[in-house]
């Protein structure tokens, strides 16, 4: 299956293509891992839809000095941790449609509302069908890993 095959795939089972996303990429595996910062053992094994995350004006979110993402892995039973990964230590970030802008602007003032859902995928779906949204990363984003498995010890 090719690239453009298998993110035709993934996207379209949240209403998207990749002309609604351009700027996410398929990479590799190989890639993956040197993006996430992820050592030998943490090796991601899979190809994975790259998600970038920028401001309102278009700008990329920085995280420790570096453009925040997330990787969405494209096989279920490799899950390392999640379906969605990112830097080890990163912070957790609100996804804005590239396409938000312009939609708020072309909206009367009295009609503007903000629409919060869970992910990327349903954020850009939204914006596409003109609903003004941005999107939360899971749970897992938001929570300090190591003082979750301290009390869990």
């Amino acid at each position: 299956m090719s690239d453009v095959d298998l993110l035709t795939r993934e996207l379209a089972r949240s209403g998207l293509t990749p002309g609604d996303v351009p700027h996410w990429t398929l990479v590799t595996g190989a890639q993956a891992t040197v993006d996430l910062g992820r050592g030998e053992g943490q090796k991601i094994h899979c190809d994975c839809i790259k998600i970038p995350y920028h401001d309102l004006d278009g700008s990329p979110i920085m995280d420790a000095g570096l453009p925040f993402a997330r990787h969405r892995l494209l096989q279920t039973q490799v899950v390392i941790g999640g379906k969605y990964l990112s830097r080890p230590g990163s912070g957790g970030h609100i996804y804005v449609p590239p396409r938000l802008r312009e939609l708020l602007a072309s909206m009367a003032d009295a009609d503007k509302y903000l629409a919060v859902t869970d992910g990327e995928k349903e954020a850009e779906a939204l914006v596409k069908a003109g609903v003004p949204a941005v999107g939360l990363a899971g749970i897992t984003l938001w929570h300090d890993v190591a003082a979750h498995q301290a009390a869990q010890e």
